[in-house]
C-alpha cells in the first residue's frame, strides 16, 4: 500500500496540482455541514459491495457532489467506468488510489454518469471497459477543470478547503472496530488494521467538547449513521488527515 501511494504521488506530480490554502487570520465556525448548506445537491450514500473500489467510488461521488453544488447535477457519476477502465489501479482489489482515479479522469478527458455506465461490481467482478453507454448511446463525459491535493495538511487547511471548494476525498486506515461502528465519534481503540478506505469529508463539528469530522462512506446506508460517520478531528485519527484531494468538474452540457 505505501509503495503504491508513493508511486502514484510521483506520477501525479504534473497533473494533480498541490494547493496550499491561506489559513492566516482564519476563524472557523464551530460546526459546518455541506449536507445542511447544499441539501439534495449532496448525493445519497452508495454501497460498493464486496468490491474494494472506495478509491473510485469516493472520487466519483466527489465529482457528483461538486456538480450538484454548482447547480448542474447529473446524478451519481460512474465509479464503474473508473474501476473497469483504469486497469493501473487494481480495480476491485486493494491498492487503488484516489490520485490514480483523478489521473484517469484527467487523462481520459472526463467521467461518464452512473446512468450511462452503471455500477456492476457489487459482487467483486469487474466488467470490461465499455465503449458505449448501457443503452447503446455514445458516452458523454464531464470534464475536470482540475484536480488538486491539499499540501501541508492541517485541521485549518481542511476546514477552509471544505468552505471554499466543497467535499474532500480522504484516505484512512480501517481497523476492525471501524467496520463494527454503529454511531458516535469514532476513535480507534482495539483491533489491527484490516484495510484502507477512501471517503469524502463533508464537514465538522463538536460534541461534548470532542471535535470531529463528518465522513461519507461507501458501505451503504445500513452501516454507521445511515452511511455517514463522525471521526475524531485534529489528531490524524486513523491517518484520515494524511491525504486530501478533490476535483473541480466543468459545469457544461
Amino acid at each position: 500500500m505505501i509503495v503504491i501511494l508513493l508511486v502514484a504521488a510521483v506520477l501525479a506530480e504534473s497533473f494533480v496540482k498541490k494547493i496550499y490554502p491561506n489559513v492566516s487570520n482564519y476563524d472557523p465556525p464551530e460546526s459546518f455541514d455541506l449536507r445542511i448548506k447544499y441539501g439534495d445537491a449532496i448525493l445519497p450514500v452508495r454501497d460498493q459491495g464486496t468490491c474494494g473500489g472506495s478509491w473510485a467510488m469516493s472520487v466519483a461521488d466527489n465529482v457528483g457532489d461538486y456538480l450538484g453544488i454548482q447547480k448542474c447535477s447529473r446524478g451519481p457519476m460512474s465509479a464503474q467506468e473508473i474501476i473497469s477502465c483504469d486497469t493501473k489501479d487494481k480495480q476491485c482489489k486493494k491498492g487503488g488510489t484516489a490520485i490514480g482515479a483523478w489521473l484517469y479522469i484527467l487523462n481520459k478527458v472526463g467521467l461518464a454518469t452512473d446512468d450511462c455506465i452503471p455500477y456492476k461490481s457489487q459482487n467483486g467482478t469487474v466488467p470490461n471497459c465499455p465503449s458505449h453507454c448501457a443503452n447503446g448511446t455514445n458516452v458523454f463525459k464531464t470534464q475536470l477543470d482540475g484536480a488538486y491535493q491539499v499540501g501541508e495538511i492541517t485541521e485549518e487547511s481542511i476546514q477552509i478547503s471544505l468552505i471554499n471548494y466543497g467535499p474532500l476525498v480522504s484516505y484512512m486506515d480501517v481497523y476492525q472496530d471501524f467496520k463494527d461502528y454503529t454511531g458516535g465519534i469514532y476513535q480507534h481503540k482495539q483491533g489491527k488494521v484490516v484495510g484502507g478506505l477512501y471517503m469524502n469529508i463533508l464537514g465538522w463539528g463538536i460534541e461534548n467538547d470532542v471535535k470531529f469530522w463528518i465522513g461519507k462512506n461507501v458501505w451503504g446506508t445500513g452501516w454507521g449513521e445511515k452511511g455517514y460517520f463522525r471521526i475524531l478531528r485534529g489528531t490524524n485519527e486513523s491517518n484520515c488527515e494524511s491525504e486530501i484531494t478533490y476535483g473541480i468538474p466543468i459545469c457544461k452540457w
